[in-house]
């Protein structure tokens, strides 16, 4: 959808406002689409609008033009949209996230935010001032010679962006409550597991430009990490076998998702998370195809690097085994990919759909998403619905 007619659609959204009803409206700079969900609370969850713009083409691999497009273009889908009130909750860009596991002693008298917070930017080699640090205690570190540690989970960003986007919101005439890492927001949405979920699950969150890993058992977040890999990376191993360059490579990779929506074979079906269908896949022995352009290397770089995370987790906690990965994210919608992820890591694989189990009449404004269709990007939108308003 182009700006102009972005701009069209906003005054017919502008019509149907009212800011009485539903939560805060979650924003998610996502690098591939901005995403702009709300919901009312209830059993079960009920839409009250969505809205979405893909990004250029040209600006996703320039994170600075491309939440400048999205900040432009955000006043105009919140009015298409017809969201109901100017209460936001947003979520901090997975690019302009720092992810790190820290393992500290606890020192008498000071808390273990700020041990962590001056330990972090002893590594990054930056001030105090600079950067916003939040932490999530994941428990004695129990790794062979740890010692009497505790194991943190460091999620920060700059201040300079954090102020940069809460400035551009107030501006847009909208009031944020809260702001959130998508680690935090992807268990969020899957709240509703916690009582039936034995073990650990692992969500693998597969983007435009990162792949974010998070384990969680039940609700609690034990292991994150971002991974510089996603479609893009994608992009540039087929234009490097084809020499076609990476617009006609973007266009064989997406041209290559004919299964898209057909559900994701035995081993993926693309429904709720609870309903789904698992086994145990074999170890992969070639590429992915995508478009007919087998790709082998950076995947298996990949699915080497989750099986890292994985044993750090399982040296943290040798008696709690995960279950299996849950795919989200834009780039999950490929069978192929996840499959063959599935089976390098030896875990059972589903794709999720979180909007599954969001009721609708079918009467909401949606611009530029359809949700007849399974929609595993849409998994940190909801999590941010859900999430507190902690400002």
């Amino acid at each position: 959808m182009d700006l102009g007619r972005l701009r069209q659609l906003g005054g017919v959204g502008a019509l149907r406002f009212n800011a009485n009803q539903g939560l805060p409206i979650a924003i998610d700079f996502g690098a591939g689409c901005l995403k702009v969900l709300q919901i009312a609370a209830g059993d079960p969850l009920t839409l009250v609008s969505a809205a979405a713009v893909e990004t250029p083409e040209e600006l996703i691999g320039d994170p600075a033009r491309r939440i400048a497009f999205q900040l432009e273009v955000l006043p105009n889908l919140i009015k298409a949209g017809a969201f109901k009130g100017k209460r936001v909750i947003c979520g901090i860009p997975a690019g302009h996230t720092i992810v790190k596991h820290i393992q500290t002693q606890r020192i008498p008298g000071v808390s273990v935010g700020e041990t962590v917070t001056q330990a972090l930017c002893v590594q990054l080699g930056c001030s105090q001032d600079s950067i916003l640090v939040r932490h999530v205690e994941v428990g004695s570190a129990s790794r062979a010679g740890a010692g009497a540690k505790t194991e943190v989970i460091c999620i920060a960003s700059t201040r300079q962006l954090v102020s940069g986007l809460l400035k551009s919101i107030k501006e847009a005439k909208l009031e944020p409550v809260g702001m959130h890492a998508e680690p935090l927001a992807t268990l969020r949405a899957f709240d509703h597991l916690k009582a039936r979920e034995d073990g650990a699950i692992l969500y693998l969150d597969i983007g435009a430009h990162t792949t974010n890993l998070t384990i969680g058992h039940a609700d609690h977040l034990v292991f994150a990490r971002k991974i510089d890999f996603g479609g893009h990376a994608i992009d540039q191993a087929i234009n490097k076998l084809t020499g076609e360059g990476l617009a006609k490579a973007r266009y064989t990779r997406l041209g290559g998702r004919r299964d898209m929506y057909d559900g994701l074979s035995d081993v993926m079906s693309a429904v709720e998370p609870a309903q789904q269908r698992t086994a145990v896949m074999d170890p992969p022995t070639s590429g992915v195809s995508f478009g007919g352009v087998s790709v082998g290397e950076p995947l298996e770089i990949l699915a080497d690097e989750i099986s890292m995370c994985l044993r750090y987790h399982s040296s943290l906690f040798p008696d709690t085994q995960i279950s299996k990965v849950i795919f989200l994210g834009g780039e999950s919608h490929h069978s192929g990919l996840c499959q063959f992820i599935a089976r390098a890591v030896r875990l059972p694989g589903q794709t999720a759909d979180p909007m599954a189990r969001v009721a609708r009449s079918g009467t909401e404004m949606v611009v530029g998403v359809d949700f007849l269709n399974p929609q595993p990007g849409w998994v940190v939108p909801l999590g941010l619905c859900l999430s507190p308003t902690d400002f």
